[in-house]
């Protein structure tokens, strides 16, 4: 394995920062993936979605598309040019917390078939490094390959996803990879008095015996359809986001009227009360492939190996290059002292394929919503739908 990054240094850029436009489209973006993830699955199922990781890979793959390939990708996680999202995406990812008690590490890497049919063009892998970090390899792609990767994956999720592939095709000739890693604490982290047993009924009408964790929180939501609450991190900037449908409305119902104006109204009117919040532990991992979906939001030239147009990656006999799966793991972890989650994100491009408070009590004790937010933009970095705890 050769890494080729070395030989391809950063340049020195300017990014955008967080605007409207950009946030509203983020937003949109996260709520369709999301509707269309738990419109596909299992309704008894726990999902966990990170469209901020989903993001960085396409857009490092929007920068090797052209003509209505790269429209289309460009609609669907943007609707603005791709060379300005790389601005916007550049200073989020640079604007990021690390610190001890709340971090989130973003990690890109470009995988390269070697062999003597193609040959990558050095603007592509330039323009991600710069906005992206990418860090880029050329390799085999033999069993090995399959090795390095998964080492790469398990390294930049701080082990919280150890594998990624379990073997790479014939036809496979680049992987285009995001990796994030989310790690905080609590800003009030639960003491040992606030854990107790108690009943969680999952999707199934089940009753199950589960470890509650009762606190008492600041910011209460609230639309005509469910309750819920933040519950923030140490420095402030990211937040836990619960939502309890009401009882008559399932949480698929609910996900699927979520548009930008009620998701954005829901946070911005968030009301300070005295909010009596309680929730499960819990911790599970989850796995898609999000070819079918991504090309029902709009793009499907990507996956077309007759129509997509990847001409701004590689020269390639016969221009024969297309998306053959995009691969999206995920893991979280909720517990006394904070949050633990992952994501990691792959595509494979294949050739020829108020001042009196008031009290409220929110009870997460059946399926409900969560996400991990941004608070400074009000961006879902993860989205979760509860069903089950595990």
């Amino acid at each position: 394995m050769k890494e080729l990054s070395k030989n391809i240094n950063a340049q020195e850029i300017t990014g955008k920062h967080a605007d409207e436009n950009f946030i509203n489209s983020q937003i949109t973006f996260a709520l369709k993936l999301f509707q269309n993830i738990v419109n596909k699955s299992n309704s008894k199922q726990n999902i966990l979605i990170s469209p901020y990781s989903v993001v960085q890979a396409l857009g490092m793959l929007a920068n090797g598309a052209n003509g209505s390939t790269k429209t289309q990708i460009e609609k669907t996680i943007s609707n603005m040019p791709i060379e300005d999202f790389n601005q916007y995406l550049y200073m989020h990812r640079i604007s990021q917390p690390n610190t001890k008690n709340c971090k989130l590490m973003t990690a890109n890497s470009i995988w390269i078939r070697d062999n003597e049919f193609m040959q990558i063009k050095k603007d592509f892998l330039q323009t991600n490094a710069n906005y992206y970090n990418s860090s880029i390899f050329t390799d085999l792609f033999d069993d090995s390959t399959v090795t390095d990767i998964n080492k790469w994956v398990n390294k930049h999720t701080n082990t919280m996803i150890s594998k990624l592939l379990d073997e790479i095709s014939d036809e496979a000739i680049l992987y285009l990879i995001n990796a994030i890693a989310f790690h905080a604490k609590w800003q009030t982290p639960y003491e040992l008095y606030q854990v107790q047993n108690g009943k969680f009924k999952n999707a199934n009408g089940k009753e199950q015996t589960v470890k509650m964790m009762h606190s008492m929180e600041d910011d209460y939501l609230e639309d005509e359809y469910a309750i819920g609450f933040l519950k923030y991190y140490q420095g402030g900037r990211y937040a836990f986001m619960a939502l309890l449908p009401n009882k008559n409305i399932s949480v698929i119902e609910y996900i699927k009227d979520l548009k930008l104006e009620n998701f954005r109204n829901l946070i911005y009117t968030k009301k300070t009360k005295d909010v009596i919040a309680t929730m499960p532990k819990f911790s599970y991992d989850y796995d898609i492939k999000l070819s079918n979906i991504l090309s029902a939001m709009g793009m499907p030239n990507a996956f077309d190996d007759k129509n997509a147009d990847f001409s701004n990656i590689a020269e390639i006999e016969n221009n024969s290059l297309a998306i053959s799966e995009i691969m999206h793991k995920t893991h979280i972890d909720v517990f006394e002292d904070g949050t633990k989650a992952s994501a990691v994100t792959g595509d494979v491009a294949c050739a020829g394929c108020c001042s009196i408070l008031e009290r409220k009590t929110v009870i997460l004790d059946r399926p409900f919503i969560y996400g991990i937010l941004d608070t400074e933009n009000n961006l879902p970095i993860f989205l979760g739908v509860l069903n089950s705890v595990n």
